[in-house]
């Protein structure tokens, strides 16, 4: 779609005692708008050099009340590459994730996050496998996330497997800002970025009216289409 995200550095330092000293990392600067402090020890300058062996990393990014916490490891650790680790993140409300993908500041609902999982990125695939946490206080777990980046000028596609022990649409919605009343239009684009791929279920679904147990979606987004297989 021709969107920038700005990213703007303002202060940083790389600090290590010596040639095989862990190297003490902070730096402060925005992403899209959204303040950014990184910090955390990373792997030593002599084990950056040797590119036969995976470079720690342990880093903390703060924004605001959203915090995000990474143990592990990359082979391409400048292009942020062939990563491997643990990954923890808690939000008070997920306004700095929607600002960071470019949905604005302040529109989200005001729900608390927290997920954990195993972190991968091979190339043009981000993938975090069997995610778990808590959403708005409901706990849910999934198989597999992944988000695989497009070529240049092709939408990105993401593929969902979630399951949630309760899903209060309506608190969400309303949440959002949505007084009216609660509805998810089914709305077709001709031009979707990005393409989604949702299976979805929940033991405990709240929307409109509607109160229901054992509820499952799958469906997908792709040009001019809402497909949906499974309600």
């Amino acid at each position: 779609g021709g969107q920038s995200r700005p990213a703007r550095i303002e202060t940083a330092s790389l600090a290590a005692e010596g040639l095989y000293a862990p190297i003490q990392l902070r730096a402060q600067g925005q992403y899209n708008g959204v303040a950014l402090t990184l910090e955390g020890p990373l792997d030593s300058i002599a084990t950056f050099r040797d590119a036969a062996t995976p470079f720690s990393l342990d880093i903390t990014a703060t924004a605001g009340e959203t915090n995000l916490a990474f143990i592990g490891s990359a082979r391409d650790p400048l292009n942020l590459d062939r990563v491997q680790g643990q990954l923890e993140l808690r939000a008070a409300t997920p306004d700095a994730l929607l600002a960071i993908g470019g949905a604005g500041t302040g529109g989200g609902p005001r729900i608390a996050i927290e997920l954990e999982g195993t972190f991968d990125r091979q190339g043009a695939v981000w993938r975090i496998s069997a995610p778990y946490g808590e959403v708005d206080g409901a706990a849910f777990t999934g198989r597999q996330w992944q988000l695989t980046e497009g070529a240049h000028g092709e939408a990105d596609a993401i593929a969902l497997d979630l399951g949630l022990a309760r899903l209060d649409l309506n608190r969400i919605l309303r949440a959002a800002g949505q007084d009216a009343e609660v509805d998810l239009p089914l709305a077709g684009f001709v031009a979707p970025d990005p393409l989604l791929d949702i299976r979805l279920s929940a033991d405990e679904l709240i929307y409109g009216d509607l109160q229901a147990r054992e509820a499952r979606l799958v469906a997908a987004l792709r040009p001019g289409l809402v497909r949906v297989e499974t309600l």
